[in-house]
């Protein structure tokens, strides 16, 4: 049985802002296990529910959320940050300001998918690679595998974004689809790699014929 993506606490005093964030994270699996609209809501749902992630803003009345997350870390050090589960929230941030930050208008489209999805692809990239030199994994070639997948997938993406979305050209085949080709092979050899470390190694028969 596999193993529970991280559960994660809301707190915002924008119901709609929450509402958002709340279905980015469902997309990519993850159980918001409640919501509140203030910090001392927030601190008091923590405490009662004990989420691994909280997700906290800022500016919020009665309590803001640099003190809130001062409070809750003393009373709950469980859920001092750490680094995998910053990672983890500060993608579900900018998967969500990639849909919210266009429709502002500050800036025009092509920027939010080059700019923060294909960054968000690169930093995946780097936490690859970060992770493999702090953590030294007895099979480093898996991942080395899974990065160089990850980033021809993302350099393909930036020029496919470049010709649609800059330069206004509809042109197939182009090179992005050479990066998009090449990133499979990649990601499926570090998948398979991945099963077939996974997989017990045989024990011999379960019982023997007369």
């Amino acid at each position: 049985m596999g193993s529970q993506g991280p559960r994660v606490l809301l707190v915002d005093d924008e119901p709609r802002l929450r509402a958002q964030l709340g279905a980015v994270l469902a997309d990519y699996g993850v159980a918001v296990l409640g919501e509140a609209g203030t910090g001392l809501e927030g601190i008091e749902l923590a405490c009662r529910l004990r989420p691994d992630v909280v997700l906290m803003d800022l500016r919020m009345p009665e309590l803001d959320g640099i003190a809130a997350t001062r409070k809750l870390t003393e009373v709950l050090p469980s859920t001092a940050p750490r680094a995998w589960l910053a990672y983890l929230a500060a993608g579900a941030v900018v998967a969500l300001a990639c849909y919210l930050v266009p429709a502002t208008g500050l800036v025009p489209r092509w920027a939010a998918k080059i700019g923060l999805y294909n960054g968000l692809g690169l930093s995946a990239v780097a936490a690859i690679l970060v992770g493999v030199r702090r953590y030294r994994p007895e099979r480093p070639l898996t991942w080395y595998l899974f990065a160089v997948g990850l980033l021809s997938y993302v350099t393909a993406d930036v020029i496919f974004y470049t010709y649609q979305d800059i330069l206004h050209m509809e042109v197939f085949p182009s090179v992005a689809d050479v990066f998009y080709l090449a990133s499979y092979p990649f990601l499926m050899a570090g998948l398979l790699l991945l099963i077939r470390s996974a997989a017990p190694a045989p024990t011999g028969p379960a019982c023997s014929t007369p």
